[in-house]
C-alpha cells in the first residue's frame, strides 16, 4: 500500500527492478514498444495527485512530535457523556470494573508523557471514571467477539493491571465510540501509552517478559497500525520489531516454552483453580504470539514489505479450543475439557503451524480437531501461506532482472512453484468450506479467511507494487516504466484470473458487512485494505483496456434495448460475468477465453440487482465509486437506528479510491 512510502509521488524516481508475476510461455512479458497515450498520461498525473494528497504519503515536518495530540486528553463537562449509545459494544463481558485508583494510575502515566504547559489542564480535565470504564468494557466486548481473542477475560482483574495495559484498553475502546471527541481521546491516550512503554521497560528490564506488558504493546500497535493516521501507522510499523524481538528472545515462538496442562478427574478446589490459571496464562501467551504473527503478515500484505516473523520459526502448538479459552470458571473449564476429549487422545500432541503449512491433513484428525480452535488455526495457516508467496515473489523478482535466455530453467521452476501455490490455496479454500459442518450460516471468522484466501490468489496473479506504480504512486516516470508490462498483462489469462479473485474478495467483503461479519465489526482494519487491493486490480484492468473481444461485448451492453430506453435488457443477461458470484461456466469461460462482460454489484448476495447496481469493469470511475459504497457500508448497532460512522482508515481509503476513480474521468 502506498502509505508505506514516504516519497512525494511528484518526485522523479530512479530506476528499479520490476517484480512481475509469471506467465505461461506464450504470455511471457518483456519490454514493449508501447507508449502511454495522452489520456493515460493525464490519468497517471491525476492518480499521482490522489496519492500525494492522500494521508498515506507522509513527509514529517517540524510540528510532528509525540506531543501533537495531548490537547485531546482533556474533555469539557458537556463532552463527558457516558451513555452506552456512544459505543458499538456496550455490554460488559467482565464483572470487574475500572475504579478511581485505576483511573489515577492511568492519569499518572499520561501526565508523565505530557508537556509542562499542559500538565495542569490535563490533570483537571482528565475523563471521569465512568467514561473510562465504558471505554474499557467496549474494548473487551469487541475483543471477545474477534476470532483471534488473546486476552483471557475470566481471569482478568482490571484494577490490578499495569497502567500501560489499562491505557491500551481505554484507547482501543474509545476509538470504537460514535463520538468523534472520544475517538480523538482514544488516539491521544494511545500516543501516551506509546511514549510510556519504553520508560517502563528501561526502569525494569524484567517486565519485557511480562504478559501484561506484551499485551499492552500489542494493543498499542494494533490501534496505531489501523488508525488511518499516516504518522501513527508508520510509527506502529516501525515499533513492531521491538515486540517481535522480545518474544523471540524469550523463546515464545518455540514449543519447548509451552507445557502440557490438562485437568484430571481428581482435581478440585485450589489445585484445579491454580491449574486453570496456569493454562489460561500460557494460552493467552500462545494466542498473543499468533496474533503478532498474523499482524505481521497483514502488514506485509498491506504495505508490500517483507515479514518480520518467518513461518518456519513458529514451532509452538496451535491454539486450543475457543470454548475452553472462554470458560468462565475452573470447573467449567474442566467439564468442557472432558466433554471435548476422550481418554485415548488427551496425550496426543497438538500440531504446529510448521506441520500444517504444506499439508493440513493433521487438522482433519477428529481427535485433534476437537481440541484446537479450528477456525483460528485455519486463519493462521492462511497467513503462513503468505510467507510462501512472499518467498516466491522475492525469487521471481530477482529472476526477472536477468535476460530470459540466461534463466530458462529457473523460470520453469518458478512457474511450477506458482502452480503449486495456486493449487495449495484452492485446496485450502475447500477446507474452509468444510470447517463448520454444523453451522447453517458461515461465521465471520471463516468469511475473513475466505476473503484472505482470495486476496492471496489475487496477489499470485498480479504485482500490486506495479499496479500502484502505474496508478501514480511514485510519479509519471515510474508509471511509464511499468506500463508496457502491465499493458500486456491486462490482455492475458493471468489478468482475468486476478480479476476474478479480486471479485471474490468483494463478494466476501459484502458478506462481512452483513450479518455474517457484523460481530467482527464488518470491514475494518486489514480487511478494508484488502478491498482497496481489489479496487486497484479492477481499476488497472479497466484503464489498460479489455482487449478486442471484450470491447465488442461491452459495446453490446451499452446498446439500448429494443424500446430505446437505454435500460438494462434481460436479453443481455447471458453476456454478463458476475465476478462477485460463485464460480460458474461463465466465469470459467471469461478466465480461459476472455468471453463475456466482467461486472460486479454493490448489493449483497441473494438481493435483487437493478440496472443501476451493475458495475462494469470497463468503467473505472464507476468501479471506484461502487467500491467506496461497499467499503463505507458499516454495520449498524443492533440497538440503534443510527449507522455507526466508518473508522478513519476506511474514510481515508475511500478518499484514495475515489481520487483514483476521478483520475479516469474522460478516458
Amino acid at each position: 500500500m502506498s502509505f508505506y512510502h514516504g516519497r512525494d509521488p511528484a518526485d522523479n524516481a530512479g530506476p528499479k527492478d520490476v517484480a512481475d508475476n509469471p506467465y505461461s510461455s506464450n504470455e511471457q512479458l518483456g519490454l514493449q514498444s508501447n507508449t502511454i497515450t495522452q489520456n493515460n498520461s493525464e490519468c497517471i498525473a491525476l492518480g499521482a495527485n490522489a496519492f500525494r494528497s492522500s494521508p498515506w504519503c507522509w513527509t514529517p515536518v517540524h510540528a510532528d512530535t509525540g506531543l501533537i495530540e495531548e490537547h485531546y486528553l482533556t474533555l469539557q463537562p458537556s463532552e463527558m457523556v457516558t451513555t452506552g449509545t456512544q459505543f458499538a459494544h456496550a455490554a460488559h463481558v467482565n464483572t470487574d470494573n475500572l475504579d478511581s485508583v485505576a483511573r489515577d494510575k492511568v492519569m499518572a502515566m499520561v501526565l508523565n508523557t505530557t508537556s509542562r504547559s499542559s500538565f495542569e489542564k490535563v490533570m483537571s480535565s482528565f475523563p471521569p471514571v465512568d467514561l473510562l470504564n465504558n471505554c474499557v468494557h467496549s474494548f473487551l466486548a469487541s475483543h471477545r467477539a474477534q476470532p483471534d481473542t488473546w486476552i483471557h477475560m475470566p481471569t482478568l482483574r482490571i484494577g490490578k493491571q499495569r497502567a500501560a495495559l489499562l491505557g491500551s484498553f481505554i484507547s482501543a475502546g474509545a476509538i470504537l465510540s460514535t463520538s468523534p471527541t472520544i475517538r480523538k481521546l482514544g488516539f491521544a491516550i494511545n500516543e501516551a501509552v506509546r511514549l510510556a512503554l519504553p520508560r517502563v521497560c528501561e526502569e525494569n528490564n524484567s517486565v519485557t517478559r511480562d504478559l501484561g506488558l506484551l499485551q499492552a504493546m500489542m494493543l498499542n500497535l494494533d490501534v496505531g497500525l489501523w488508525s488511518g493516521n499516516k504518522r501513527k501507522m508508520e510509527l506502529a510499523e516501525s515499533h513492531s520489531g521491538v515486540l517481535t524481538t522480545m518474544c523471540r528472545r524469550a523463546s515464545r515462538f518455540l514449543r519447548s516454552n509451552y507445557k502440557v496442562i490438562i485437568p484430571h478427574e481428581s482435581d478440585q478446589d485450589e489445585i484445579l483453580e491454580e491449574k486453570w490459571k496456569s493454562w489460561a496464562y500460557q494460552e493467552s501467551m500462545k494466542r498473543l504470539i499468533f496474533a503478532l504473527f498474523t499482524r505481521d503478515a497483514q502488514t506485509s500484505i498491506s504495505f508490500i514489505v517483507p515479514t518480520i516473523i518467518s513461518y518456519a520459526e513458529l514451532s509452538l502448538p496451535l491454539p486450543e479450543s475457543r470454548s475452553l479459552f472462554l470458560a468462565r470458571t475452573a470447573n467449567e473449564w474442566k467439564s468442557m475439557y472432558f466433554s471435548q476429549t476422550s481418554s485415548g487422545n488427551r496425550n496426543e500432541r497438538i500440531p504446529s503451524l510448521q506441520q500444517c503449512l504444506l499439508d493440513i491433513g493433521p487438522l482433519t484428525n477428529p481427535s485433534i480437531r476437537s481440541r484446537i480452535d479450528i477456525t483460528l488455526s485455519l486463519s493462521i495457516i492462511a497467513y503462513g501461506i503468505w510467507g510462501l508467496i512472499q518467498d516466491y515473489r522475492q525469487l521471481n523478482s530477482v529472476a526477472k532482472s536477468y535476460p530470459p535466455s540466461r534463466l530458462t530453467p529457473g523460470m520453469l521452476v518458478l512457474e511450477h512453484r506458482h502452480q503449486e501455490l495456486c493449487q495449495m490455496l484452492q485446496l485450502f479454500s475447500v477446507s474452509l468450506s468444510e470447517a463448520e459442518p454444523r453451522r447453517k450460516e458461515v461465521s465471520g471468522t471463516i468469511l475473513q479467511s475466505k476473503l484472505l484466501t482470495e486476496l492471496l490468489l489475487t496477489h499470485l496473479h498480479v504485482s500490486f507494487d506495479n499496479l500502484q506504480l502505474f496508478a501514480g504512486r511514485e510519479g509519471e516516470e515510474e508509471a511509464r516504466r511499468v506500463y508496457p508490462a502491465l499493458q500486456q498483462w491486462a490482455a492475458s489469462h493471468e489478468a482475468r484470473t486476478a480479476l476474478y479473485h479480486a471479485g471474490q474478495v468483494v463478494r466476501h467483503a459484502k458478506l462481512l458487512n452483513g450479518n455474517g461479519g457484523a460481530q467482527q465489526g464488518g470491514l475494518r482494519d486489514f480487511f478494508a485494505v484488502a478491498v482497496y487491493h481489489s479496487a486497484l486490480t479492477f481499476w488497472a484492468f479497466g484503464v489498460l483496456g479489455l482487449g478486442p473481444r471484450l470491447g465488442q461485448d461491452l459495446h453490446r451492453l451499452d446498446t439500448p434495448n429494443q424500446n430505446g430506453s437505454g435500460e438494462y435488457d434481460d436479453n443481455h443477461e447471458d453476456d454478463i460475468v458476475w465476478l462477485d458470484a460463485e464460480e460458474s461456466p461463465a466465469t470459467r469461460s471469461f478466465i480461459a477465453l476472455g468471453r463475456g462482460i466482467p461486472c460486479f454489484s454493490t448489493v449483497a448476495a441473494g438481493s435483487e440487482i437493478t440496472a443501476k447496481e451493475i458495475t462494469r469493469i470497463s468503467d473505472p470511475q464507476n468501479v471506484m465509486n461502487a467500491i467506496v459504497k461497499i467499503l463505507r457500508r458499516v454495520p449498524s448497532d443492533e440497538d440503534s437506528d443510527t449507522p455507526l460512522p466508518p473508522p478513519l482508515l476506511v474514510e481515508n481509503l475511500s478518499q484514495l479510491i475515489k481520487g483514483l476513480g476521478d483520475a479516469t474521468k474522460g478516458l
